[in-house]
């Protein structure tokens, strides 16, 4: 396997080979090497490592998954990111793996070009007031990120010719903050096509590529078609064969059947994840900053159907499923899971945490925020926490009009907003516009936002006591470091994982058992992250979790073994992390506390379980002691499967 470390400051892009099977395995391999856990996550001294799984190039759709790894400056410790289709422009490279390393004075684009046996370079040097042009006064009517990839397609379009390329792109937030993502959009028939984006969010490592490599955009292509191992899937005769073995249908059959969530549910009449997870979780979906939770089931359910399904839902039906307006991140995929109106790309995450959670259940003003979130280069996931958490505050009285810079109100009472939530949630897409204005400019306390939700609830506690307690977050490490939770009620998104990210847990609602709750959470990590080390989308988990070890056993031509692989990339993560003094901390909020106890109340409403009886008992006697237990239950559980 081939690799290079390019470090922007000198120009210099070598060459070198490895004997990593996966790009999960070469970035823990990488950092080791350095010893990046000795140094804070923005010195230049910590690599951003990223490649491609030893599937890609071959004819098996999901299998160019770009995967990122770096210390993360919102974590504290390694995080992996991910980026759909943007690995078919690392294969056609030659390359498998990347290590972005150093620093520089100057901002830089990177371009990396293959053309026949030779691996060009081309370095674009950029001052801060160029960059800023760029972002903030925009370029091809264009602002942002966006801007940036349109400035970057137009300055090496001819340089690539008619080599397939594509364009990982930051914006202001990785300049500004902790949490910036790493962004870029299918690049077809030699046009940048908007709404086929894709981001590899969480954990800020697009922050990483920006404060500490003073690089804005990766840019990767070339003329490269060939194997690379002795045996190829490239012929999709060996792929049809090798599934009917395992599954007895043809390959494509497999995979219709397996992602139909993310293609088209017959059975539930829409399909992607907007559709489908707004569609199953019903009365448990969040809104108002998580304070939902709070409210009885027949209230839930009631707003559910008026804004949900009658409304924010029904718009996306009536323009995206009904239109069947629906693309691909790039790969030559029948899942089409993109599903776009215009150029505004419906995925739920985003529109959960920029849309409800924040008040907004009307689709123009969520796609204001979205687009907003997107052009600055924000985690769609972790602002959406923040900026549910300072609304909240706001609401509340916590925080004041002078300190927000804006005298518009916040509407967080269910029974007021639903007198007019047309009227609503304008008003709340106004104040998050005007927050995420706040934390670009550094304003008032934008200052304090931009390190994160731990930091900033920490530093505004110490004016407001009690607005911590509304904060969302798994803190890792004594201070500062901690990541908000995805948009699932469950105990599983705040569990004490080594790294806790959107799909390394267990966030389904039928385990109650702290216990049991943890060992999920953790033997889901094992899983997930062989799908990472494989470069495999999980959206196609349904049939790799079942045959990619064998797929990639027969490409190397040797038997793999994938648990114990996972194994080993899982003690490496958490040695990693006890040398960076990282690691699960305890609840701090009360907040998160309380969200898991009503979940635990709330499931009384569809399941008799002793278990979760004792536990809604042991809650209302003792709560904080009780939540300790059940925290420490649930770090039982990981340990159980993840530290043998």
């Amino acid at each position: 396997m081939k690799y290079a470390i390019i470090k922007p400051r000198w120009k210099s892009v070598k060459v070198k080979k490895t004997e990593s099977l996966g790009p999960v395995e070469f970035g823990l391999e990488r950092h080791f090497q350095v010893k990046s856990y000795k140094y804070d996550p923005l010195s230049p001294k910590n690599p951003l490592c990223f490649g491609i799984g030893p599937l890609a190039g071959s004819a098996i759709p999901g299998t160019h998954r770009l995967i990122f790894v770096s210390r993360s400056p919102i974590l504290g410790s390694l995080i992996i990111a991910t980026m759909g289709g943007a690995g078919v422009a690392l294969y056609h490279t030659g390359l498998d793996y990347i290590s972005l390393e150093g620093g520089d004075k100057k901002y830089n684009v990177v371009a990396l070009k293959r053309e026949g046996d030779k691996l060009e370079k081309k370095f674009i040097k950029l001052d801060k007031e160029r960059v800023n042009e760029i972002y903030f006064r925009g370029e091809g009517g264009f602002k942002g990120i966006s801007a940036l990839q349109h400035f970057i397609f137009k300055e090496l379009k001819s340089w690539y010719g008619d080599s397939y390329f594509r364009i990982l792109a930051t914006g202001p937030a990785s300049m500004l903050t902790n949490y910036g993502s790493i962004g870029s959009t299918v690049i077809e028939n030699k046009k940048l096509q908007w709404g086929q984006e894709d981001y590899a969010g969480r954990g800020g490592l697009g922050s990483v590529m920006v404060q500490a490599h003073r690089t804005l955009a990766i840019v990767l292509g070339g003329d490269f078609e060939g194997d690379r191992f002795e045996r190829s899937l490239r012929d999709m005769k060996v792929v049809n064969e090798l599934f009917e073995k395992e599954f007895g249908k043809k390959a494509v059959e497999v995979w219709m059947k397996v992602t139909k969530k993310y293609r088209y549910d017959e059975d539930m009449g829409t399909g992607g994840t907007f559709g489908v997870n707004f569609c199953k979780l019903g009365p448990q979906f969040l809104f108002f900053n998580w304070t939902s939770t709070y409210i009885p089931i027949k209230k839930r359910r009631a707003v559910f159907e008026k804004l949900v399904k009658g409304w924010y839902w029904r718009r996306f039906q009536d323009e995206i499923i009904k239109t069947r307006s629906w693309r691909t991140c790039g790969e030559k995929c029948p899942v089409v899971c993109k599903k776009v109106n215009i150029i505004f790309k419906k995925d739920y995450e985003p529109y959960a945490a920029n849309g409800p959670l924040i008040g907004i259940f009307n689709m123009e003003d969520a796609e204001r925020i979205v687009s907003k979130v997107d052009e600055y280069g924000f985690d769609g996931v972790e602002i959406g926490n923040l900026l549910a958490w300072v609304m909240e505050a706001r609401a509340k009285g916590l925080l004041t009009e002078k300190e927000l810079g804006i005298d518009l109100k916040v509407y967080f009472d269910i029974d007021e907003y639903l007198k007019n939530p047309l009227m609503a949630s304008h008003s709340n897409m106004l104040v998050a516009d005007h927050l995420l204005n706040l934390i670009v400019t550094g304003e008032g306390i934008g200052w304090f936002l931009r390190r994160g939700v731990r930091h900033a609830a920490d530093v505004l506690e110490r004016r407001h006591k009690g607005i911590k307690d509304l904060a969302l977050y798994t803190p890792y490490g004594k201070k500062d470091y901690g990541i908000t939770p995805i948009m699932y009620w469950t105990p599983g998104v705040f569990a004490p994982l080594p790294m806790l990210i959107l799909s390394k847990t267990y966030y389904k609602s039928d385990k109650f058992d702290p216990y049991e709750i943890g060992k999920a959470a953790a033997e889901r990590t094992l899983v997930e992250i062989i799908t990472d080390n494989f470069g495999i989308c999980r959206f196609h988990r349904g049939w790799s979790e079942k045959i990619a070890p064998k797929l990639v056993s027969y490409v190397l031509g040797k038997e793999i073994d994938a648990e114990e692989m996972a194994r080993e990339l899982v003690r490496k993560l958490i040695e990693y992390e006890e040398l960076a003094g990282m690691g699960p901390q305890y609840w701090e909020s009360k907040r998160v506390k309380e969200v898991i106890r009503n979940f635990l109340v709330d499931m009384q409403n569809f399941v008799d379980d002793p278990e979760l009886k004792r536990w809604v008992y042991k809650l209302g006697n003792s709560f904080e002691r009780s939540m300790r237990q059940f925290w420490k239950e649930m770090m039982r559980g990981v340990k159980e499967v993840l530290y043998k």
